[in-house]
């Protein structure tokens, strides 16, 4: 993957309007995949002043951008991203409590927010609990469980313009489905989620039940990104993959996890070349046994494969 060479001085003003500006960083160590090569720039903003002026010198340059939340939705190539990875930190990964709504920046981690709303007696958004990630990037894939999904508890999503302006959607502006939304593409800065007053130690009990469920049925404490792929209608991609015999199966450092088939684990310096490899025979043995075409979950930044 060719290189690009940033002038000193450019540098230099990046690091002027940007909390944190580091060259040639491994991505393995920004996503919990723990796979990926180095990224060109690795760039932090704390506020949205912050970020306004990072994409604007970015774009200037003409350099690839690629807006990163936890790092637990994603699958970096071996060679690394030809171009700047921006993570949101400070206050745009803040969140406030007003009355039954939540205010937060796209960079708040998911965990965090669900356990604040529990916390504050408001219901809706348990079900999330033990999902990974941000807020920003939940609400972009519209990350959800089978017993509901971010997008139903949307009021208002702000998202940030090419000209560095900042915009509200209302929820009546925005579209969601499975594991999709219309905010694919865009800057995602903060949204406005809405709740309903529930009793706090009923939301609790709630809480432990489905995490004691998580750690039944998924690998936790594994190097993974969660599910691979969505599920097909009326259907589970992990029981499709353990019905063609892929449970367990392993290709270089990479594996199907023996619990949940539609997880792949990192056992041993698993490389992107690896996963994708698995994902690939995944996708062809159920292709060929049930006629069905497994769509990724997972984003694929740069040539899969590679």
């Amino acid at each position: 993957m060719p290189s690009v060479t940033v002038a000193a001085d450019v540098l230099a003003e990046l690091r002027r309007h940007a909390t944190r500006v580091r060259c040639e960083v491994p991505l393995a160590e920004q996503c919990t995949f723990h796979i990926g090569g180095p990224a060109e720039l690795y760039v932090e903003v704390a506020s949205r002043e912050e970020l306004r002026q990072a994409l604007s010198i970015l774009r200037h340059l003409k350099l690839p951008c690629f807006l990163l939340g936890a790092g637990s939705n994603v699958l970096f190539c071996d060679h690394g991203f030809p171009g700047a990875v921006v993570r949101l930190r400070g206050q745009l990964a803040e969140y406030t409590i007003e009355g039954t709504s939540l205010v937060a920046g796209a960079g708040a981690m998911l965990p965090f927010v669900v356990k604040g709303a529990v916390e504050a007696g408001l219901g809706g958004v348990e079900s999330l609990v033990g999902v990974p990630g941000t807020l920003g990037g939940a609400l972009v894939m519209n990350a959800g469980t089978s017993e509901g999904a971010i997008g139903e508890l949307v009021n208002a999503v702000e998202v940030m313009g090419p000209d560095g302006e900042g915009t509200t959607l209302s929820r009546h502006e925005l579209s969601f489905g499975y594991r999709t939304s219309s905010l694919g593409g865009s800057v995602v800065v903060g949204a406005t989620l809405r709740f309903l007053p529930s009793d706090r130690q009923a939301l609790r009990q709630r809480v432990s039940a489905l995490l004691k469920l998580r750690a039944e049925t998924q690998p936790l404490g594994t190097f993974n990104v969660g599910s691979i792929f969505k599920n097909p209608p009326g259907d589970r991609a992990g029981r499709l993959i353990e019905a063609v015999g892929l449970k367990g199966h392993r290709i270089g450092g990479a594996q199907i996890s023996p619990r949940h088939a539609n997880f792949i684990v990192n056992v041993d310096r698993a490389t992107a070349r690896d996963v994708s490899l698995l994902i690939a025979e995944a996708q062809r043995r159920v292709r060929d046994c049930f006629q069905l075409e497994l769509e990724p979950e997972i984003k694929i930044v740069g040539p899969q494969g590679t």
